[in-house]
């Protein structure tokens, strides 16, 4: 697997294990909302090591399964760098949406009319 399609796949896992973290919360399964969360950290440190590394350069894991480890050349190319930066801006914000359905009242949304037209 190529390391741009891994990102891809990680940021779909991140969302899915940040979605079963709000599903232990919505059920007060709160075990299983930590559990989730650890996931969804771990995966979320794994994205940015190998973000980082296309940008800086240094020994990335090219294989999910393996620790098979590539070295990448810092990026030179400006627009690369830009789009890179935006991809960053971008997963932080992700990141910071997911913090805040997380730590988000409960009880509020559950009683907010809007919800019962979801």
């Amino acid at each position: 697997m190529n390391s741009a399609g891994r990102q891809r796949m990680l940021i779909r896992q991140y969302v899915s294990e940040a979605n079963q973290a709000l599903v232990g919360l919505a059920s007060e399964n709160f075990k299983m909302a930590l559990q989730e969360k650890k996931k969804a950290d771990q995966t979320a440190k794994k994205y940015e090591k190998i973000h980082h590394g296309f940008i800086h350069g240094g020994y990335i894991n090219a294989d999910i399964n393996v620790d098979n480890k590539v070295l990448i050349n810092a990026l030179k190319d400006k627009d690369i760098l830009m789009h890179l930066d935006a991809v960053e801006k971008e997963w932080q914000e992700l990141k910071r949406m997911v913090l805040l359905s997380l730590r988000s009242n409960s009880n509020a949304v559950s009683t907010n009319p809007y919800v019962r037209q979801l």
